[in-house]
C-alpha cells in the first residue's frame, strides 16, 4: 500500500483484511492562485474513551464472575465436608432402577439435604456423571 494508513474491514464472512483508508482535502495552491483536491493518508484512529470504558467494564465483570465461581466451589466443598466429616461409609451395589438421588434418599445424613448427600456420593465415587450401571459398587454414607 502507498503511504495510506491501514485499517481493517470485514467483507462478508471473510476474515479481516487490511483496507487502505484515505481522505480528500482541499489544498490552496498559491503558485497558480487556485485550489485543488488531493487525497492524503488518514491517521489511524485512536481507541475512543467509550470503547476503553466498555472493555474495562467487560474485564471487571469477567473477573467478578470468575471470583464468584471460585467462591461457590469453596462454599460447596465446605458445605459437603461439614456434615460428612465424621460419617462412616459403607458399600452398596446398584440395583435396577437406582439413581444417585434414590440412593441418597435411602442413606440420609443428619444436617445434610438429599442434594448434598447425592453430591457427596458423586464426589466420593469419582463419578463424572450420575449415570449408574446395575451391579456397580458405590461408597455411601452409613
Amino acid at each position: 500500500m502507498n503511504n495510506a494508513s491501514c485499517a481493517y474491514a470485514v467483507d462478508g464472512n471473510l476474515a479481516l483484511k487490511p483496507v487502505e483508508r484515505r481522505r480528500l482535502i482541499l489544498v490552496e495552491d498559491s503558485s497558480c492562485g487556485g485550489r485543488r483536491a488531493d487525497f492524503v493518508p488518514e491517521a489511524p484512529a485512536a481507541a475512543s474513551p467509550k470503547c476503553v470504558g466498555s472493555l474495562l467494564v467487560f474485564v471487571t465483570a469477567s473477573l467478578m464472575l470468575l471470583g464468584a465461581m471460585a467462591l461457590g466451589s469453596t462454599l460447596r466443598a465446605q458445605r459437603l465436608s461439614a456434615p460428612f466429616s465424621n460419617v462412616s461409609r459403607q458399600t452398596v451395589e446398584v440395583s435396577s432402577g437406582d439413581s444417585v438421588w434414590t440412593i441418597a434418599e435411602q442413606h440420609p445424613v443428619e444436617g445434610a439435604s438429599t442434594r448434598s448427600v447425592a453430591d457427596w456420593i458423586i464426589e466420593a465415587n469419582g463419578l463424572e456423571q450420575s449415570n449408574l450401571s446395575v451391579g456397580q459398587s458405590l461408597v455411601v454414607p452409613a
